[in-house]
């Protein structure tokens, strides 16, 4: 049941939630388990391997350092013994091993640290914690000198980190990491405990409201009288970059020495309060979106003010079988006949515009048209007048004075003059006629 009002939106339904087991990832190892709610990824030093090391495992590795796996202790030792490179760590890809917005984590890992030195990182372990907004990734060209420039969401690193000269073990630490900050991985919180000794340490985020300054970020040490850790998601530093991994673990740090023994890590995401109440993230609940009669897409819960028993399913799309649906038919279109252009809905003509390249040979390119009154299962290229091919009428809307690059076509509903409601941008480039090949006006 969906009820739209004009002050805010709410979504609810008397099904059950439907859960999805995949046991795609089990084996021998259990490497872990996925389902719609959740995601568990483990590694145990008992499988008697490194983790990267079974053809099942998500995890990768940098083959720095030193590791062994001490069958008989069921440990995975690992080392650093060099202060100016990384020493053995493994991770998790950043598709795999990071916390999505609207998602729990509990990161759990059992380690004797014999050594970690160099740097509050020398030992860690550590994840990517996606959310907040979209900001401009860089900007970057493509051979043909086409521009690209992706959205890239924010985020922030948290971790575990082990401080120990491997001597004096009642001076060793146990600290919470900022690994984003302006001048390295920093300190967020610290507690003294001998950390050579096998313990469990857990790193747990609780989404409270789906807002940053409510998160908290809580570590846990399993020693008697040692009081957790604990820190808003907002403290930590924002990164809006991207994230080349996800999960790590071990010794990343090249300033360090370390030598630890690991027996488990779990990463564990769990969706924060799924099927629950609760507010849309960004959106105080005196201040209700006005959306009117606006058709809405449901991709995430922006307008939602409440959902109840009902969780986001995303649709599967599946090739149309008629593929392709668009082939070269004419001789201006003899090489390429490609969507570097745009697809249009004009539902005053209840129809699909098509304006693609059409290339008959390299460098020489027009601008086409074809038009679909079926959803786009079939094309048609009308014959037009606006441009003639050897005398004889063709679909090219624009020949281009050069040659024509990355077109772009809108329809303006906005203008009020009804024949400059077509607006098409693209690249003209001059071409050499001979060659075939673009001309260098620098050089």
């Amino acid at each position: 049941m969906a009820r739209l009002t004009d002050r805010n939106l709410s979504v609810s339904s008397s099904l059950p939630l439907k859960i999805v087991i995949v046991f795609g990832l089990l084996t021998q190892h259990a490497w872990g388990i996925e389902n719609q709610s959740s995601r568990e990824i483990r590694y145990l030093a008992s499988y008697g391997c490194e983790p990267q090391q079974s053809k099942q495992s998500p995890f990768q590795a940098f083959l720095g350092g030193s590791a062994t796996v001490v069958t008989d202790r069921q440990t995975l030792q690992t080392a650093d013994n060099d202060p100016t490179t990384d020493g053995r760590y493994y991770y998790l890809p950043n598709n795999v091993g990071i916390v999505n917005e609207g998602e729990d984590l509990e990161l759990t890992a059992i380690v004797e640290v014999r050594l970690s030195s160099g740097h509050v990182g020398a030992t860690s372990i550590s994840v990517p914690v996606v959310g907040g907004s979209f900001v401009p990734g860089p900007f970057t060209t493509g051979g043909h000198g086409e521009g690209y420039q992706d959205l890239v969401v924010s985020g922030r690193r948290i971790g575990i980190g082990f401080v120990s000269d491997g001597k004096n073990h009642e001076h060793d630490e146990v600290v919470l990491l900022d690994w984003e900050h302006a001048d390295g991985a920093v300190v967020v919180g610290r507690r003294k405990r001998p950390v050579n000794v096998s313990r469990k340490y857990r790193l747990q985020l609780d989404r409270k409201s789906g807002r940053p300054e409510d998160d908290l970020v809580t570590l846990s040490i399993d020693a008697p009288g040692v009081e957790p850790i604990t820190a808003l998601l907002s403290e930590f530093t924002v990164k809006t970059k991207g994230f080349p991994r996800g999960l790590v673990f071990g010794h990343e740090i090249g300033s360090g020495v370390a030598e630890a023994n690991w027996k488990e890590v779990t990463f564990l995401t769990t969706a924060a309060e799924a099927g629950s109440t609760r507010p849309a993230p960004m959106l105080k609940e005196s201040t209700p979106l006005a959306i009117g009669n606006q058709k809405q897409l449901f991709v995430d819960d922006w307008i939602v003010a409440e959902r109840d028993n009902l969780v986001r399913e995303q649709g599967r799309p599946v090739k149309f079988a008629g593929n392709p649906v668009l082939t070269r038919e004419h001789p201006w279109e003899a090489a390429r006949c490609e969507l570097y252009g745009s697809a249009i809905w004009r539902p005053d003509l209840d129809r699909l515009q098509l304006f693609y390249s059409a290339m008959k040979q390299p460098y020489d390119s027009k601008l086409a048209y074809a038009d679909s009154s079926d959803g786009g299962k079939t094309w048609i290229k009308p014959k037009l007048n606006q441009f003639l091919w050897e005398g004889s009428p063709s679909n090219i809307v624009w020949p281009g004075r050069y040659w024509t690059h990355g077109p772009c076509v809108l329809f303006d509903r906005r203008d009020s003059d009804s024949s400059r409601r077509d607006k098409r941008f693209l690249t003209a480039a001059p071409v050499d006629p001979n060659s075939h090949r673009l001309v260098d006006l620098i050089g």
